[in-house]
């Protein structure tokens, strides 16, 4: 019974296997036959996912950040771009673009704590930068209208060469060799080699001539003007003179300068004549392309002002054009004028112009006091103080005046206060003058 028991159990067991089997094959098969479908779903979503997914813009790359900003790798090269072509390589080596970049940071680092500090807000801030803008504006729109002035035709700088002619002259010139003696005993025996029948000049030169520059060449010293501009020698106006009062082919000499003894001969020379129209071309276009852009420029202007219906308020020009300065504003300039003289007039024009106002007592006191203290001229200091004593006798100035004519020619340090807040006359005495030249009266 025990191995019968043990017998159904096995083969209860085995049965029990072989559905497991059969079930794993089926599961198999049937998870075969999916795969296929799920691998193809996958592959769906992988492509689609990397159909989407678009390609990094290497220039979005980013390459530091400050606060809430980046500095991205754009950035890094359009400022390398901007930068003048002299620059642009000195920022090639790793190192040096460190460095540049570096320079970014620490500018973005400014930049971004003057913005916190709400310095762009500051008025005088801001008309700078609307100053800035309105200029960049103007520049770049009136650079491009300006390229389009049309430049000056063949025919109008060939017309302007005949009939400015005489502008384009080349003047008249002498070739000129020399021998030059290094004293008077040589200049005799060169004088004596020259006078001899079938004498060479060139021979002579290379034999006597101290002239290290020319004696090689024969003496040669090129083409000579009036001027008197030799290309070895320097300029020598008495040389040239000779060479010019000398016949072709003649020799002249001995002529003294400050260099020995010259003895000149001229081979040839080449009177006054127009120069070639190809040689000044150049300068005649860019003369009559500054007068043209000149009226180009006027042409677009006017057009521009017709265009925004441009008017004008002349009576407010008017008013604008005559306003006065107020009296205070006189005084203020004229005490900031740079010389005494400059100050003695810019206080009169305060008189002259408001001869009733407060300022005027104390302007014409000033007169006085630089005449006096400044140019120490005591006559025109004394009439100024007699002037103010008469127009304005209650004026608080009259004291003071008085003091100066009964004092100014003395040692006496004045003990009064300037008019106008401008501190105590002690002070501006001693600031601005010091003690008189011997023989000036005090």
């Amino acid at each position: 019974m025990r191995l019968r028991a043990r017998g159904r159990l096995g083969a209860g067991i085995l049965r029990a296997l072989a559905l497991a089997t059969a079930c794993g094959m089926a599961g198999a098969l049937a998870l075969g036959a999916l795969a296929p479908a799920a691998d193809a779903q996958a592959s769906r979503r992988t492509s689609t996912r990397t159909a989407a997914k678009k390609p990094v813009d290497p220039r979005q790359q980013v390459l530091a950040r400050v606060g809430r900003t980046t500095i991205t790798r754009g950035d890094f090269e359009d400022r390398i771009e901007q930068l003048p072509a002299q620059f642009k390589g000195q920022v090639s080596t790793p190192e040096q673009k460190k460095a540049f970049l570096d320079r970014l940071i620490e500018e973005r680092i400014w930049l971004e704590t003057a913005l916190a500090n709400d310095v762009d807000e500051r008025p005088e801030v801001k008309s700078q930068l609307e100053n800035y803008r309105r200029d960049l504006l103007i520049r770049t729109f009136l650079g491009e209208a300006m390229a389009q002035a049309p430049a000056p035709a063949d025919s109008t700088v060939e017309a302007y060469y005949a009939s400015h002619a005489e502008e384009f002259m080349a003047e008249e010139q002498v070739q000129v060799r020399h021998i030059q003696a290094k004293d008077e005993k040589a200049a005799k025996q060169v004088a004596k080699e020259l006078a001899k029948p079938g004498r060479d000049f060139v021979a002579l030169a290379a034999k006597y001539s101290q002239d290290a520059v020319t004696k090689d060449r024969g003496g040669d010293l090129g083409p000579v003007t009036r001027g008197g501009m030799f290309g070895s020698l320097g300029r020598h106006p008495a040389l040239a003179e000779s060479a010019f009062a000398a016949p072709t082919g003649t020799v002249k000499g001995p002529i003294q300068t400050g260099l020995g003894w010259h003895f000149i001969e001229v081979p040839g020379r080449t009177p006054a004549a127009p120069r070639p129209l190809d040689t000044v071309r150049a300068s005649i276009t860019q003369r009559l392309a500054q007068e043209g852009n000149q009226a180009f420029y006027t042409q677009s202007l006017e057009k521009a002002k017709a265009s925004l219906k441009v008017t004008s308020d002349q009576a407010a020009i008017d008013s604008l054009l005559n306003a006065r300065k107020s009296a205070v504003d006189m005084f203020r300039e004229a005490g900031e004028q740079p010389g005494p003289d400059d100050r003695v007039r810019a206080y009169r024009r305060v008189v002259e112009l408001y001869p009733d106002n407060e300022y005027a007592p104390q302007a014409l006191f000033m007169v006085g006091f630089v005449e006096s203290e400044e140019k120490r001229d005591y006559d025109r200091a004394e009439a100024a103080f007699k002037e103010l004593m008469a127009k304005y006798p209650s004026s608080e100035l009259s004291a003071s005046a008085q003091w100066m004519l009964d004092n100014m020619r003395s040692d006496k340090t004045p003990e009064f206060e300037l008019p106008a807040d401008m501190g105590p006359a002690s002070s501006k005495d001693n600031a601005e003058n010091k003690e008189p030249e011997a023989g000036t009266p005090r």
